[in-house]
């Protein structure tokens, strides 16, 4: 039996999608975390990790390793895996320190704080069906002869409140290892790399791969796109994969008016070998200007499909949350977030953009979009139609069973909002417009506060529109979409059990689906 599984994340650090280079002038009188990691030195998958500290003084300090990442809705305690957490001062002495909870230390007489060490154990090792827990790729795997996956949430912290000051991590890695992220390390010498970066968010933003290296970049537009590549069986596939994508993003590059949001992509893709056919699962992060994948399968090719459905994705999400986000997102808090009710925006615009933007540059036939709006429509019925969508972001931690609910009613709200936008400005205005004015409203560095977008998007479009947000956000009113199909020439046939074109459809009908669809 074929056993399918997509694990669809999204890591967005607003802070540190700024797209800023990665040139941090070094100081010794600057404030600036200096991190020093041995690759080569991994005895029982434990990383050590030595943090030279920026005189701070203060009495007391927290040292922070994140409970949680966005768009992860449930907490990972990544400070479970930090072992021997010391501080030293000045003079080499130990100081005090209190484990407060499983992710925060405290640490006394601060001031004369200078160093900390401690170990840090990978959080998977195999990435497998048998595998146990999700969010793999938001963790980190060690195999100090084959391959680093790193993320520096899991063996990286901060001081509570020093969140925004620059770091510096230095890397001693294995001979011949390349490391591979949007952050690109710099050659210190033979083996020594170091990375720099802004603040805490513009670290964890740029998760990092080291391994004998098997890459390949393409150019969409004025957009450099790197793939980087480790296959446990040491088989390449860089190039092909690499090739592959550059179709998905030259038609998303079109949908997009031209050009891609970002000027550099790192796509970071772990590939494990299983002896079962049509067998496989997958598990995937995404970043403002990098993807890390995990896959187990058959065959290398399975990557095509699974890392093409991300890209295409991902690439929509560099539109929202990156450009128009909340200031529950801007501010993200990794020891206590909360959290903004508009993961309808989030995830589900841009998942219905994914397969609005294949269909209308005819990579895909709308008789496939209709194939994918039945999926989602019958997927749908097994959530819980009493939570509104606005509930379910507010309370995400809470209700994970329903999280996949935005790809599936999320994105059908947008189709219906979509059309209506369609027909209202005769043709004019839909989401894929709606989207761009936003953009340009806020953009990457400014947010609209979350109880004002609603009425916003209204008086940008037209006034009945807000009944949409108040009968299927807000409130929770079944989406009409057999209603809004018809207006398109499209029914649902139950002998089929799927939607279809209409036979005949009438002259307004079909002027409608060719504003929505381009037909």
């Amino acid at each position: 039996m074929k056993h399918f599984f997509y694990l669809f994340l999204f890591i967005l650090l607003f802070s540190a999608c700024k797209t800023a280079k990665n040139t941090i002038k070094n100081s010794n009188d600057a404030k600036i975390y200096r991190y020093s990691i041995d690759l080569t030195d991994t005895k029982d998958d434990v990383l050590k990790i030595r943090l030279d500290v920026p005189q701070m003084l203060q009495k007391k300090l927290l040292f922070v390793v994140p409970r949680i990442v966005p768009g992860i809705y449930g907490a990972m305690d990544f400070g479970q895996y930090v072992k021997d957490f010391q501080a030293f001062d000045n003079e080499g002495k130990l100081l005090k320190t209190q484990k407060i909870d499983v992710n925060t230390w405290e640490i006394d007489d601060a001031a004369s704080l200078s160093k900390i060490t401690y170990g840090v154990q990978d959080t998977w090792d195999d990435f497998s069906n048998g595998a146990s827990g999700f969010y793999r790729s938001a963790g980190s795997s060690y195999d100090s002869e084959r391959i680093f996956a790193l993320n520096y949430n899991t063996f990286i912290g901060y001081f509570e409140g020093f969140e925004k000051i620059p770091f510096e991590v230095n890397f001693t890695k294995p001979k011949g290892f390349y490391g591979a992220s949007y952050l690109s390390p710099k050659p210190i010498s033979e083996n020594k790399e170091q990375v720099n970066a802004l603040n805490y968010n513009d670290l964890v933003d740029s998760p990092l791969m080291y391994s004998l290296p098997d890459t390949a970049w393409v150019k969409v537009g004025s957009t450099e796109i790197l793939v980087a590549l480790y296959a446990k069986n040491q088989e390449k596939y860089a190039k092909p994969l690499a090739a592959y994508l550059e179709k998905i993003l030259t038609y998303q590059k079109d949908y997009l008016g031209g050009k891609l949001p970002v000027e550099k992509y790192v796509f970071l893709i772990y590939h494990e070998k299983n002896n079962i056919k049509g067998n496989y699962i997958g598990d995937g992060l995404e970043h403002c200007q990098s993807t890390l994948c995990l896959l187990n399968s058959f065959d290398l090719k399975d990557l095509d499909g699974f890392v093409g459905d991300i890209a295409s994705h991902e690439f929509f999400h560099t539109l929202t949350p990156l450009n128009i986000h909340s200031e529950e997102i801007q501010h993200y808090n990794f020891r206590n977030p909360t959290f903004s009710k508009h993961l309808w925006l989030y995830e589900g615009m841009t998942e219905y953009t994914t397969f609005h933007a294949a269909t209308k540059q005819k990579a895909k036939t709308i008789d496939d979009l209709l194939d994918v709006v039945t999926k989602k429509t019958q997927d749908m019925k097994s959530f819980d139609a009493s939570l509104s969508l606005v509930d379910m972001s507010k309370n995400a931690m809470q209700r994970q069973d329903q999280y996949y609910n935005f790809y599936l009613k999320g994105a059908l709200f947008n189709l219906c909002l979509d059309i209506e936008l369609r027909e209202r400005s005769k043709g004019k205005m839909g989401t894929q417009e709606l989207v761009q004015q936003l953009m340009a409203r806020y953009g990457k560095d400014k947010s609209f506060k979350d109880d004002e977008l609603f009425d916003t998007i209204t008086a940008m479009t037209f006034p009945e529109i807000r009944r949409l947000f108040s009968d299927y956000v807000e409130g929770t009113k079944p989406l009409p979409l057999k209603t809004t199909m018809a207006k398109i020439g499209v029914e649902f046939v139950p002998s089929l059990q799927k939607l279809v074109l209409m036979k005949n459809p009438s002259a307004e009908q079909l002027q409608l689906r060719k504003w929505w669809i381009g037909e």
